[in-house]
């Protein structure tokens, strides 16, 4: 007689228990990178956008002679954050009609970006320090600090703006800014300093570690 051999009801079970276990021991940290990464993506985003626009105000910024006559054009290049949807945008507002009125149709969109639904989101944790990138300043529970209101024409109605001026600093309160940005789990801080430098930093827990 041939030996006949086969997997039991009970081995079954406990195959499949195991791949159960071990597939929930691999979830959970690959869950906890994957949601840090889409984070560290979206702040990296935005940190890139703020540098372009730097290098789009020392290009476009300023004023500019028309047509060779003595009338000067004035340039302003806006980057513009609304916390509460987490959209932003890069905005040139270029006074054509040369009467130093910002006008609604003198604004146009440079770029644009969002931290992404789900993703991230504008946001301060408590246990966070409250100093972007421990830039030294005092601590505060705004998640956009030393932003200014926005000129107040449509496009820009209810956001906090900050501008380069042409050579690249800024402009509109010369003082430390940031904001922060989180999945409610990780965080991340872009901080500004008055000269001009971006940085861009992680929350390790304890401290602010430079991302670049």
């Amino acid at each position: 007689m041939k030996n006949k051999s086969g997997i039991t009801l009970i081995e079954v079970i406990v195959v499949v228990g195991l791949i159960a276990l071990l597939t929930g021991m691999a979830g959970a940290p690959f869950l906890t990178w994957y949601r840090r990464s889409n984070l560290e993506e979206s702040a990296g985003t935005l940190h890139e956008t703020f540098k372009w626009a730097q290098s789009q105000a020392m290009k476009r910024g300023g004023v500019e002679m028309r047509n060779y006559s003595s009338q000067l054009i004035k340039k302003r290049i806006y980057v513009a954050v609304d916390a509460t949807t987490g959209n932003y945008q890069v905005v040139q507002w270029r006074d054509d009609n040369h009467n130093g009125i910002r006008d609604n149709n003198e604004f146009s969109v440079l770029n644009s970006g969002s931290l992404g639904k789900g993703k991230a989101h504008f946001g301060l944790q408590p246990s966070v320090n409250k100093a972007a990138c421990s830039d030294g300043t005092s601590d505060s529970d705004l998640v956009i600090r030393n932003f200014m209101p926005c000129p107040p024409v449509d496009l820009l109605n209810g956001q906090k703006c900050m501008r380069f001026d042409d050579k690249g600093f800024l402009t509109e309160s010369m003082q430390n800014a940031g904001l922060f940005i989180t999945n409610d789990a990780d965080s991340f801080a872009i901080a500004l300093n008055p000269a001009g430098i971006i940085t861009l930093c992680r929350w390790s827990g304890t401290e602010w570690l430079f991302v670049r």
